[in-house]
Order: C-alpha cells, then structure tokens, then sequence
C-alpha cells in the first residue's frame, strides 16, 4: 500500500513538472511570436535623433561643439517620430529636423560646407 501511494505521488510529481514546463515553453513560443508582429506592423524603431543627427553632420564633415550638442539635443527632443503614423509624416518630420539643425545649430561656416557637400551631390534643393 505504502509503495503505490509513493508510486501515485511520484507519478503526480512528474506530471506536474512537465505540465509546467510545457507551459513555460509554450509562453516562450508566444514572446517570440509577439516581438516579429510588432515589427512588420510599421512602428517606427526607437532612435536616438541627436546621435543619428550627428553622425550625419560628421559624415558632411561638420563637428559641434559641446555648446552646439547642446542645442542640438534640446531641438532633437521635439521631434517624436514615434507619433508619425505613416513613412510620409516620418520623412516631413525628418526634413524639418534637418531645416531647424541647419538654421539654428550650425554655425555660417558648417552651413556652407554643409551646402558645399549637397551641391557636390547634385541636392540643391537642401533635402
């Protein structure tokens, strides 16, 4: 008697265990699921704008200075992409940020190897 109580425990025991390691599973298979829908239902990823401003300038060959980071980043921080519904508003968005970088962070000489580099691209229309 002592043996099949012992044996229906152990028997109860595994059952259980793998019963919750099926479900630890299965919810690992649904977080892997979850992540790919969110990223082909066109959310716009979160980026650093600055950052990405700024490597941009340094690409034209235009470094800020701390004072022009400054200002940079407290111009980036107006910009949320995140609320752009669609890539039309996202680009509008981006062409502003690029005007206001422009008129209000970089100096008259960036400006002008800024407008060097776009001339050189054949962009003259400043986008």
């Amino acid at each position: 008697m002592k043996k099949s109580i012992l044996f229906f425990l152990f028997a109860t025991l595994l059952i259980g265990l793998g019963s919750c390691s099926q479900s630890s599973k299965s919810q690992g298979a649904k977080e892997v699921v979850e992540a790919p829908e969110a990223k082909y239902e066109g959310q716009a990823r979160d980026i650093d704008v600055a950052a990405r401003a700024n490597e941009q300038l340094q690409k034209l060959g235009v470094t800020l200075d701390d004072a022009q980071q400054v200002k940079l980043q407290e111009i980036a921080a107006k910009y949320d992409f995140s609320s752009a519904n669609n890539q039309e508003q996202r680009r509008a968005m981006r062409q502003e940020l690029q005007k206001d970088i422009y008129a209000n962070v970089l100096t008259a000489e960036q400006q002008a190897a800024v407008d060097g580099m776009r001339e050189s691209r054949g962009n003259k229309d400043g986008n």
